[in-house]
């Protein structure tokens, strides 16, 4: 979930409580303008009744016509003054005879040609076609505010949060390999300015721990590379020697062979190395199938000797950008396993995927965890004389370029997918 939608909750909650309570305020502002209209119209309608009882030639004629009218009640009362109140006031009335209904009144005494009058005025309050006016009003103004919070939230969010965006960009953008400095831009708000610092510090920590392992893998290659490969031509200077016998021989030649070995450790560990710390940045289009169809063919004296049979079903090229001295590895590792790890009279088949390829071998099943084939120094079979950094290495390439890679073992062979 990204940051902008955690920051949002409490806005909205702010929101709600804003859009409640200017409801609140609304309705009473309406609910005011209503009634206030209301009187308004029985104050006029009070004026209209009296200017015509006051105009009238004859009262009872005029009492008479407002018989017809509902909302105006004209009755005489008792003709005591001190009992009479002149002040007009407003009261309610309820009808609760079928429609429910709710008037309000006006309640006005008047002095017409020597008879005391009450003149009650009354107008119908529940006008739902009112209160759905305003409600219909709030709601719009809701819409609106809403879609402006929302708007001005994310615009806020977006302002706020833009340091922290431009310090994402630059991490992204950042290569170990050729900058120390990550080159953070410079921002007023406190503590993304303490966080670029940090990351500006962590950034330049990270590129001198990367120069010197880069130099440490290239120095300690060359440093153990070259006293190996000096006693090595002297074992072979050593074994010509006329005055061996055959038990020094195979001494020598034993010793020679774990020097051999001693040696392709080195190289893996610093490919492994180099693999680990990204300096294998040239990529290009590497036709995978040509790989395969080499890789057999440097392990065809193995073949014949277990007498294996190749089942190559990759008929068309099998395109995939990366490093070649990588793609090579890779396959080459695959198809090594493949051919040591098994059974005279057995198989290798290799075959590909819309993206990626297939390699089946046959074999007995796995004497330890599958979750371990990839660790380093990981053997099956501990007298073997594999070192056991085969396919960790193709796991570290097919982690660089984030392709993926699976076993299982299924119909009395081992299953073996890479995915590009």
């Amino acid at each position: 979930m990204k940051l902008v939608r955690k920051v949002l909750p409490p806005f909205i909650v702010i929101y709600l409580i804003i859009v409640v309570a200017l409801g609140i305020v609304l309705l009473f502002a309406v609910g005011y303008w209503y009634y206030n209209d209301i009187e308004s119209n029985l104050v006029e309608k009070r004026d209209h009744v009296v200017r015509q009882l006051m105009e009238t030639k004859d009262i009872n004629i005029t009492l008479e016509s407002f018989k017809n009218d509902k909302d105006v009640v004209i009755t005489e009362i008792e003709s005591n003054p001190l009992k009479i109140n002149y002040t007009d006031y407003f009261t309610r009335e309820v009808s609760y005879h079928a429609p429910y209904s709710i008037y309000k009144v006006l309640v006005v005494n008047t002095y017409i040609e020597g008879r005391y009058y009450e003149i009650k005025l009354r107008q119908y309050t529940n006008n739902w076609f009112s209160f759905s006016m305003s409600i219909l009003m709030y709601l719009v103004l809701s819409i609106v505010l809403m879609w402006l919070f929302i708007r001005f939230a994310r615009w806020y969010t977006r302002g706020l949060w833009q340091p922290f965006y431009n310090s994402l960009t630059a991490l992204r953008k950042y290569d170990l390999e050729t900058n120390s400095q990550l080159n953070l831009p410079a921002t007023d708000i406190e503590e993304f300015s303490l966080l670029n610092t940090t990351l500006n510090r962590i950034a330049r920590k990270a590129h001198q721990n990367y120069i010197s392992q880069k130099e440490f893998s290239e120095n300690a290659s060359h440093e153990l590379q070259t006293p190996i490969a000096s006693m090595r031509v002297k074992l072979e200077l050593l074994m010509q020697s006329e005055n061996l016998g055959r038990e020094e021989m195979d001494t020598i030649q034993s010793i020679d062979d774990q020097l051999g070995k001693l040696s392709r450790l080195v190289k893996t560990l610093t490919l492994l190395s180099r693999i680990e710390n990204r300096q294998f940045t040239l990529t290009e289009p590497v036709d995978m199938s040509q790989l395969a169809k080499h890789a057999v063919d440097m392990m065809e004296f193995q073949i014949d000797q277990k007498q294996l049979t190749i089942e190559n079903q990759v008929q068309q090229k099998l395109m995939v950008n990366m490093n070649p001295t990588l793609a090579e590895v890779l396959m080459n590792n695959l198809v090594k396993n493949a051919v040591l790890h098994n059974i005279s009279g057995g198989f290798v088949r290799i075959s590909t995927l819309p993206r990626g390829f297939v390699i089946d071998n046959s074999g007995a099943p796995l004497r330890v965890d599958p979750d371990t084939l990839y660790q380093r120094f990981f053997k099956n079979d501990q007298a073997s004389k594999s070192m056991g950094l085969g396919l960790a290495l193709v796991k570290k390439i097919c982690d660089l370029y984030n392709f993926t890679i699976t076993y299982k073992y299924q119909f009395n062979s081992h299953h073996i997918e890479v995915r590009f």
